[in-house]
């Protein structure tokens, strides 16, 4: 394989009920994590996570979105399934994430223990649920330039993300969101409402600001073990401090920024572990009609995360 191979990771808003269930029930590398973190989790919330996300009550279609249960659930699944793919000798030569998925990257990187920065994962969401208004983030369907050229975005949001040239993220309050999704169904322009209950990426972090920095002098980083292109810097990096871990939650996700940085550097393999599939849209959608990179998701809503994960190998081990 003569291309580099990339673990992609995904934050707020790619979550479901259910997600990774036919990992958890057949493969036994991702079972095995999965419950080494559920019981860190248990110890600080007093409930398994893994009963939470594959309730047998709960249908897929339902919202999963209580913070203090989702942000940790999301780093189990995803560092879980990347222990898979290691596991079997796809190891990543490079590690991106957006959001929360930037510390499931920092992780897979061994900027810490996986049990430390699970712990941290957790302190951050309870300090958002607790200290920070309920808010909410919406993709919008459109030119980036928009945010720019209207008043209703640029006055009562803040721009989050912009992911590729049709798609970009705003986060606000929820009577300022419920304004511009109203602009928005009027103007006919798609959007869709993150299942998230707090603003990420803006000012309406910043109560939490002082009492997360509290929680970051408890963490110590160590060197990266695999390169990290990061979505806080738009660039490569082999290095961060513990503040890259409020910067990752507080400042605008720069993901095309960090494509452009992994792909000046030569062909990748994307792999997207995220739940969605949602990064490996983004970088579809980001690179050029003659690249020679590829890209692949492994987990779905649609129970075929066995059958992706088999092409996946296939694929590495054909290349």
């Amino acid at each position: 394989m003569n291309k580099s191979v990339v673990f992609m990771f995904s934050g707020q808003g790619s979550q479901y009920y259910h997600m990774g269930r036919c990992l958890y029930n057949q493969q036994p590398v991702f079972r095995e994590w999965m419950q080494t973190l559920d019981r860190v989790a248990c110890d600080m919330l007093g409930v398994s996570l893994i009963q939470i996300i594959y309730d047998d009550a709960k249908p897929k279609r339902n919202a999963f979105e209580r913070l203090q249960y989702t942000h940790p659930a999301l780093y189990m699944v995803q560092f879980s399934l990347a222990q898979v793919l290691i596991e079997q000798g796809l190891r990543p030569d490079f590690v991106l994430g957006t959001s929360l998925g930037e510390t499931v990257a920092a992780a897979v990187a061994g900027a810490t223990a996986p049990e430390e920065m699970l712990r941290l994962v957790n302190g951050q969401a309870r300090l958002v649920e607790s200290l920070c208004e309920p808010g909410g983030m919406i993709a919008i369907l459109h030119d980036p330039r928009l945010y720019e050229e209207e008043p209703l975005l640029y006055c009562f949001s803040e721009l989050a993300s912009v992911h590729y040239h049709s798609h970009f993220v705003v986060a606000g309050s929820h009577r300022n969101l419920e304004c511009i999704m109203k602009y928005l169904k009027a103007e006919g322009i798609l959007f869709q409402a993150l299942p998230v209950t707090r603003a990420f990426h803006c000012s309406c972090l910043e109560p939490a600001r002082e009492q997360h920095a509290e929680i970051l002098q408890h963490v110590v980083c160590q060197q990266l073990q695999i390169p990290l292109a990061s979505c806080v810097h738009g660039e490569v990096i082999n290095q961060l401090s513990p503040s890259y871990f409020w910067d990752a939650a507080r400042q605008p996700i720069q993901f095309p920024a960090a494509l452009h940085s992994l792909e000046s550097a030569g062909p990748c393999l994307y792999l997207d572990l995220g739940p969605s599939g949602t990064l490996n849209h983004f970088v579809k959608s980001n690179l050029s009609a003659g690249s020679p990179s590829e890209h692949a998701a492994v987990l779905t809503p649609f129970h075929q995360d066995l059958n992706h994960l088999e092409e996946v190998f296939n694929r590495w081990n054909s290349g």
